[in-house]
This record gives C-alpha cells, sequence and structure tokens, in this order.
C-alpha cells in the first residue's frame, strides 16, 4: 500500500503573513529588525534567517516561544482553508485508492478545525503532530515500516532533510514558505510546482 504523507503549514494551508506579521510584531521588543521583504523568508532556513537579521543566540528560544504564543493565538481568531487547488487534487488522491495522512509540527487541534469547517477530516487516515522538529523524521521512519512506499510532502527544506533521514520519498513543493531555489538546495527527490504534478508522480 502507498501512503502519501503532508506537512500542513505552507503545504495545505497558506499561514506564510501568519507567520510574518507575529514576527513584525515583536520585532522592536527583542530589538531586532522587521521583515520589509515579504519573500525574505523564502530564501532562508531559520538559521539562516537569524544569522542574516544578527539575531542573537539568547533571543533565539524567547523569540520562537512568543512567536508561537502570537501565531497559535491568530490561528484561534481567524479562519484558514485548504488550498483549493490542494483540495481538489487530495479529493483525487483519495478517489484513486492512496492513503492520506498529516505529519506536521503544528497543534493537532488546529489541523483538526481546519479539516472540520473543510469538511475534509474523513480524507486523513490519521494526523501525527509533535511540536519538536526532531520527532518529525522519526514519525516518518516508523509510519514506513507499515507501507510499500511513503512519500512525504512538505515545504521546506527541513521537511526533505526529515524525509531524507526516515528513508522516504521527499516530495517539495514551491507555494509554501521557500522558494524553489531553496528547496532545490536539499535536493528532494521531486520539485512540483502545482498539485497536479502530484497525481501524476506518486
Amino acid at each position: 500500500m502507498i501512503v502519501v504523507i503532508f506537512d500542513f503549514d505552507g503545504t495545505l494551508v497558506d499561514t506564510y503573513d501568519v507567520v510574518i506579521e507575529s514576527y513584525n510584531k515583536i520585532a522592536p521588543i527583542f530589538g531586532v529588525s522587521r521583515i520589509t521583504d515579504r519573500d525574505t523568508l523564502r530564501n532562508y532556513s531559520f538559521s539562516e534567517f537569524v544569522k542574516r537579521y544578527k539575531i542573537a543566540p539568547y533571543k533565539v528560544f524567547p523569540l520562537i516561544l512568543t512567536m508561537r504564543f502570537l501565531i497559535n493565538r491568530e490561528k484561534r481568531k481567524q479562519r484558514f482553508s485548504v488550498l483549493p487547488d490542494v483540495k481538489e487534487m487530495l479529493f483525487k488522491l483519495k478517489n484513486e485508492g492512496f492513503i492520506l495522512s498529516i505529519v506536521s509540527t503544528n497543534s493537532f487541534s488546529f489541523i483538526d478545525s481546519v479539516l472540520k469547517g473543510e469538511g475534509m477530516k474523513n480524507l486523513f487516515s490519521f494526523v501525527k503532530t509533535s511540536p519538536f522538529l526532531s520527532r518529525k523524521w522519526k514519525i516518518l521512519k516508523t509510519l514506513s515500516k507499515d507501507f510499500e512506499k511513503v512519500y512525504y510532502v512538505g515545504d521546506e527544506g527541513r521537511d526533505v532533510v526529515a524525509a531524507r533521514k526516515a528513508g522516504v520519498v521527499s516530495v517539495a513543493v514551491t507555494w509554501g514558505f521557500n522558494s524553489e531555489k531553496h528547496l532545490a538546495s536539499f535536493n528532494p527527490d521531486f520539485i512540483v510546482k502545482t498539485p497536479k504534478e502530484i497525481l501524476k508522480l506518486v
């Protein structure tokens, strides 16, 4: 059996603006520069962004915690939808008999609320979440033992790294957080520019 596993933020749902707005709100408090170019983050990993914006090491952890608080608050206040072309692709995959699932560092409650609102909860066989990035590849590794082939679809370089470490096929999408150029530097198995391309490669 073949399972197609998806990241959530940036891959299925566009939360990019929330991240930037949350960062810019607290930037003056932490004494760091605001993001003025919306596409800045697309070309850097988080560690690269920290270096480029000269964020002192002692500020990084409290900055992340504060951002998470603001981002989660906004997620509770706003209504998010699965991207239309992505939604169509997911239903087609399901109709073709693929097992669909989600592995994300997002909160389960947020993912669950979006899927319920979209009438898509029954589309996914399981949803696995962990706030720790280091857990993502371990979850993928465990799941890979139960299926003939596993694809992991994500929008960031770290998703490619997690897939490779877990020994599953990495599919990088260009409509999310990271740019095509940045994603290519991680050498994913596939790079796709539209959701329709996923239908052709699995």
